[in-house]
């Protein structure tokens, strides 16, 4: 009996690791993302040493403070399509992939704490003269 189950763990074992092997996929280069994803309104802004992709859209009423989207772990700024179709004719909607996502790729230091999002969200915003806004977010954001 103890052969019988070590040797279905072992045909387990190998029918796991073919599959792994078999469904393992290389990860696709930034440029051919940027090429594919980064139609307008993208743009891009150097911020903290990087190349961070955004897009602002929409135009705002003089009463109104420009919103800014954050998107959670694990998305993109392709996460508010459907919030910024809403949005934007009242309001200039901001929308940014954090460093780590999207097509704005990772920082040096690999960094990721709440802290750097914060310095980082920060230092974007002064790059774009945004003073005062509205925040909106999900996860992460």
């Amino acid at each position: 009996m103890k052969k019988i189950l070590k040797w279905s763990g072992y045909g387990l074992l190998t029918i796991l690791t073919v599959g792994f092997i078999w469904g393992y996929e290389a990860d696709i280069e930034l440029d051919t993302l940027k090429a594919k994803y980064a139609t307008p309104p993208s743009q891009f802004i150097k911020v903290a040493d990087l190349d961070v992709h955004y897009r602002r859209e929409g135009t705002a009423r003089l009463d109104s403070l420009p919103v800014v989207l954050i998107h959670g772990t694990g998305a993109s700024l392709l996460t508010w399509n459907g919030w910024t179709d809403s949005l934007k004719n009242d309001y200039q909607v901001i929308r940014l992939d954090l460093p780590a996502y999207g097509l704005t790729g990772p920082n040096a230091n690999h960094n990721y704490s709440l802290d750097y999002y914060a310095d980082f969200l920060g230092q974007f915003l002064d790059k774009l003269g945004v003073k005062k806004c509205v925040l909106g977010g999900n996860s992460l954001g």
